[in-house]
C-alpha cells in the first residue's frame, strides 16, 4: 500500500500542525509536571493513588497522583523494558533483561519475587485473568538484538510467588499480544515462512489456549502481519495486525468470519461487548458491532487533515476519551460517537495517555510527565 510509504511524513505533518477546529475547551485542569528524562513508550500506569511510568532508557519511577511528589522507585541494576510495565491488584510487574520478571508491591516497591522466564525477555504488559499472570516473550524487539531464534513463549505464573504454572511454546519469533475469556487464553505471535514473499504483512499464528494447562485448542494462520491487539468475547475473536484489517473469528474454532478494512494506519483497538472501538490515520473513530459485522457510527475529528488520535481510546462512564497526535484531548459518547466536549494541551507525545482516578496522565517526547484533573 503506497500509505505506508508516507506514514513518517504524514506523521510529522501531525506534530507541527495546529488545530483550525471551533471546538469548546473545558475538562482539564494542570494540576502538574515532573521531569521523568526520557519519552514513555507506555501509557502510565495508575493505581493505589499513585502514577508508574518507565522511561526510555530509564528505570521504574513511581509518583503520587494528587501531588506529584516522587513515592517511590525501582533500579534493579538492569535493563528495564519500557514496554513491559502492567498492574494487577497491588502487585506491579516488571519485565528486566535477560528474560526476567520481578513482581513489586504496588503500594511500597517492596520487591516479592523473582523470575526467570527461560532467558526470553517479555517485552508487552501482562494479562491477569482466572487467578493466573500471562506473559508474552519475544526473541525480536526495541533494544533486542534480532535473534533468529524460535520458540518465544506464553508463561502462565502464579501471582503470589512468581512460580510458572505452565508454558506453551511455537514456532514463532515473537508473541505479541494475550487475551482471555472464560477458560479460555487467546495470543497472536509471527513466525518465519521461507516461502512467504510478499512486501506486506507477513505470517502469523492466532492460538486458543486452555487457561488452566496451556493445552493448545485451534491455531489461525494469517498473512496479515504482526498481531497488534485481539479482543474476545462470547462468540468472536477479532484483532488488528499490520496491514490494518479488523479480522474477527470463530472464538471456538478460530475459523475466519468477516474482515474490514480500516481505512488507514491503526495502532491499537478496545473492546466492550459487542462492539470494537479503533482510530484510524484518517481522522476518524470508528465503533464496530463484531457479531453482526456493521459499522455502528464513525466520527470525524475536527481540525486539519491527519489530526489523528494517539493509539487508542479509552472506555470511561459511556465515553470515549482520547488525545490526537497534536496533543488535543476529546470525549464523545461511546453509544453514538457524538462529541462532547474537547480541550487542547499544547503536549506532544508518542504514546498515548492514562485516563484514571480523575486525572489524564501525559508523558510527553521531551521526557516530561503531565497531569491534569479530569471534569466530570
Amino acid at each position: 500500500m503506497i500509505w505506508r510509504l508516507f506514514k513518517p511524513v504524514l506523521v510529522l505533518a501531525c506534530l507541527i500542525g495546529t488545530i483550525a477546529a471551533n471546538v469548546s475547551a473545558q475538562g482539564l485542569e494542570k494540576a502538574w509536571q515532573q521531569h521523568i528524562g526520557g519519552a514513555l513508550n507506555l501509557a502510565p500506569v495508575v493505581g493505589h493513588g499513585l502514577v508508574y511510568v518507565i522511561p526510555q532508557d530509564g528505570h521504574l519511577q513511581v509518583f503520587d497522583l494528587q501531588t506529584g511528589e516522587q513515592a517511590w522507585q525501582f533500579d534493579p541494576h538492569q535493563k528495564a523494558w519500557d514496554r513491559g510495565l502492567s498492574l494487577h491488584g497491588d502487585l506491579l510487574l516488571v519485565c528486566i533483561a535477560g528474560g526476567n520478571l520481578v513482581g513489586l508491591d504496588a503500594k511500597t516497591g517492596e520487591q516479592r519475587w523473582q523470575t526467570n522466564l527461560d532467558n526470553i525477555n517479555c517485552q508487552r504488559p501482562a494479562h491477569m485473568n482466572n487467578g493466573q499472570l500471562y506473559v508474552s516473550t519475544t526473541y525480536v524487539g526495541p533494544g533486542l538484538a534480532n535473534s533468529p531464534l524460535t520458540g518465544a513463549t506464553l508463561f502462565a505464573i502464579s501471582p503470589n510467588t512468581g512460580e510458572i504454572n505452565w508454558r506453551f511454546k511455537n514456532n514463532s519469533f515473537l508473541m505479541q499480544t494475550v487475551t482471555t475469556y472464560n477458560d479460555k487464553v487467546y495470543v497472536g505471535s509471527s513466525y518465519i515462512d521461507p516461502n512467504f514473499i510478499s512486501e506486506e504483512g507477513g505470517p502469523a499464528y492466532y492460538q486458543a489456549l486452555d487457561a488452566d494447562t496451556g493445552k493448545l485448542h485451534w491455531t489461525h494462520e494469517s498473512i496479515y502481519g504482526l498481531p497488534k491487539t485481539l479482543y474476545a468475547n462470547e462468540q468472536r475473536l477479532t484483532y488488528v495486525a499490520y496491514e490494518d484489517f479488523v479480522v474477527s473469528l470463530d472464538r471456538h474454532t478460530g475459523e475466519q468470519l468477516w474482515q474490514r478494512d480500516t481505512e488507514n494506519w491503526v495502532p491499537a483497538l478496545v473492546g466492550d461487548g459487542n462492539t470494537v472501538y479503533f482510530g484510524s490515520a484518517n481522522t476518524f473513530v470508528h465503533a464496530w458491532d463484531v457479531n453482526k459485522e456493521q459499522v455502528i457510527w464513525r466520527y470525524n475529528v475536527p481540525g486539519q487533515s491527519f489530526e489523528y488520535l494517539l493509539v487508542k481510546p479509552v472506555l470511561d462512564a459511556g465515553r470515549l476519551l482520547f488525545m490526537t497526535q497534536q496533543g488535543n484531548v476529546f470525549a464523545i459518547s461511546a453509544n453514538k460517537g457524538e462529541y462532547l466536549w474537547s480541550s487542547p494541551t499544547k503536549v506532544i507525545s508518542r504514546i498515548d495517555p492514562a485516563f484514571a482516578g480523575g486525572f489524564l496522565l501525559i508523558g510527553d517526547i521531551e521526557g516530561e510527565l503531565h497531569a491534569y484533573r479530569l471534569s466530570k
